[in-house]
């Protein structure tokens, strides 16, 4: 069997080569996870969030001696931008006058991507289903199904020519499109100028700044965490555990996930001024679950069933 490390060598010539059809949606995936990281690219795309809330975005990303940076801007007259350099990710929000710095925050584009391939076979089932147009360019479409009801599966459209994700859809357990994001022009490896990531809002005197704590991974997390789920679906795993002191109380952030779904919890003290929330809800293409534990509120989030929020935020404890 190919290695990985030499499999990714083998999709780096390919990402610049001629178009390239293949039946073996594995090998795709591997394409689209080196192209989205290591090709310079721009264009446009369309979020959709359950075919009522839409936003258009300009993306500008750039790879240059191995080092990401990219600059999201809303064009729908939000003022919202989203800049990576390197690890570190900024939203800048015209409008609320605040910065969000968070290191685990990913654009639109990428959240609902695969971002690993080991144990994913488990969960999901991979099926090379046809070919379409998007953008104006050939792509071939993979479909990745759940194999329970605890995830949801997802529609991808791969560009022939590069193997990036032209068009990704989130499908719930009814064969539903809760969300999706589609370009409708694109441009690749062409030549990219600092300037043009450089942030248009200066986020100067005024703005509020929020900066989210990095987190530990997978075993470093396990053991950092104050707080542990007991019952999760299987192949999901503690992959953060991180806490943002604020003014009156500690937040306790969580991050579950079996490579494809994830599951965020926050877990804090309940203000005494404040009515516990409790239940399911929907928040834009989102479940969440809340409960009241041991005098903490927790809020379990994801782009997963209601079954699996809740399952995660019901059976989340204290360690002693």
């Amino acid at each position: 069997m190919i290695s990985i490390v030499s499999e990714l060598c083998v999709l780096a010539a390919l990402a610049g080569a001629s178009p390239v059809v293949n039946d073996d949606p594995q090998v795709l995936l591997e394409r689209m996870a080196y192209a989205v990281e290591h090709l310079s690219y721009e264009g446009t795309f369309v979020h959709i969030i359950q075919d009522h809330k839409a936003e258009t975005m300009r993306i500008i990303h750039k790879v240059e001696d191995g080092h990401v940076t990219e600059r999201l801007i809303s064009l729908d007259g939000s003022g919202r931008e989203i800049i990576r350099n390197g690890d570190e990710v900024r939203c800048v929000l015209e409008g609320e006058k605040s910065v969000v710095v968070d290191s685990h925050q990913q654009s639109p584009l990428l959240a609902s991507l695969p971002r690993q391939r080991d144990g994913l076979e488990d969960h999901y089932r991979f099926q090379l289903t046809g070919a379409e147009r998007v953008a104006n360019r050939d792509t071939q479409i993979i479909e990745v199904r759940p194999l329970d009801e605890y995830r949801y599966g997802h529609r991808l459209w791969l560009d022939q020519s590069t193997g990036l994700p032209l068009r990704s859809a989130l499908i719930d357990n009814n064969g539903d499109i809760v969300e999706q994001v589609l370009f409708t022009s694109i441009s690749v490896d062409k030549s990219i100028s600092d300037d043009e990531l450089k942030p248009s809002l200066a986020a100067g005197e005024g703005y509020r700044w929020f900066v989210e704590e990095g987190g530990e991974h997978e075993a470093a997390a396990a053991e950092a965490a104050s707080w542990q789920a007991e019952n999760l679906p299987r192949g999901f795993k503690l992959t953060v555990a991180s806490s943002e002191n604020g003014e009156t109380t500690t937040r306790q952030h969580y991050v579950y996930t079996d490579g494809l779904a994830s599951v965020s919890v926050f877990v804090e003290r309940v203000a005494d001024d404040a009515p516990p929330m409790d239940g399911l809800s929907t928040i834009g293409s989102a479940n969440a679950y809340a409960t009241t534990i041991d005098g903490y509120q927790v809020t379990a989030v994801g782009e997963v069933p209601p079954s699996t929020v809740e399952m995660i935020g019901a059976s989340l404890r204290r360690r002693r």
